[in-house]
């Protein structure tokens, strides 16, 4: 690993870990309907809880920022602190910035999508020769070759209910408040591996903070879907910023 930390889709011209593991307490038998059985369910999880706590031993590094797509809350070139062993213990959580290891499964997503957008851009199709140039720019991506990573935030967990209205995104009801519609293939690669639009286990749902970055594309759910929580690499934990003098402070937490 590089240890990069890139938020946003490389820019280029046409021609010219282990697993974590969720745990569904609703599949105990009874426990809707018997108090005590909430109750000691309640204690179980308190106490694993606990104990992940007195366990965890975090793995914290500095690492430098690129990009656009998360501002305005990481500036680019920005400076983060992220902890990789923090999803090995707890679980993700809504709010979160991660850090997501792009899977090459998502490869011909991210192909198909930018295609999509390029044609929108210039009101045409492109030529071969164009989307040739294209997929090697994308297969050739720091990011599709392991050596740097996505920043992104979470913003949906399993249970979560995932709609568009009008092409606008809503989340357990509640308006997500991105300025811009989402076209129909974004909204199809984010709905593809939700049950009716729930998020399953083990997956969530990473949007870039910036929904409006210009030159450039956002590569998130929009591109490849929800992502399994195997590929969250980091958490997120703190911001820094240079002074003047070029010393390195704490400029914000990320709780």
């Amino acid at each position: 690993m590089a240890g990069k930390f890139n938020l946003e889709l490389p820019k280029f011209n046409i021609p010219e870990n282990t697993l974590s593991q969720s745990y569904d307490f609703s599949s105990i038998s009874g426990i809707g309907s018997n108090p005590n059985t909430i109750f000691y369910a309640a204690v179980v999880i308190l106490i694993a809880s606990v104990v992940a706590s007195l366990l965890y031993k975090s793995n914290k590094k500095i690492v430098p920022t690129s990009g656009d797509s998360m501002q305005p809350t990481i500036s680019n070139p920005g400076l983060v602190e992220s902890d990789r062993n923090y999803y090995n213990h707890f679980q993700p959580e809504i709010g979160h910035i991660v850090g997501v290891m792009f899977d090459t499964a998502w490869t011909e997503d991210y192909i198909n999508t930018s295609i999509f957008y390029y044609e929108m851009i210039l009101n045409r199709k492109l030529q071969e020769a164009e989307k040739e140039y294209l997929m090697n720019n994308i297969r050739n991506d720091p990011v599709v070759l392991g050596q740097a990573y996505l920043g992104k935030r979470i913003r949906a967990v399993p249970s979560n209910k995932i709609e568009f209205k009008n092409g606008y995104l809503h989340i357990d009801g509640s308006n997500m408040h991105y300025r811009h519609k989402f076209f129909d293939i974004e909204q199809e690669h984010i709905l593809r591996l939700t049950n009716n639009g729930v998020v399953p286990q083990n997956y969530c749902l990473v949007l870039s903070d910036n929904a409006d970055v210009k030159n450039g594309f956002l590569v998130d759910s929009r591109v490849f879907g929800l992502v399994p929580f195997r590929q969250l690499l980091e958490r997120t934990t703190k911001l820094f910023k240079k002074t003047d003098k070029g010393e390195v402070k704490i400029d914000k937490y990320f709780s």
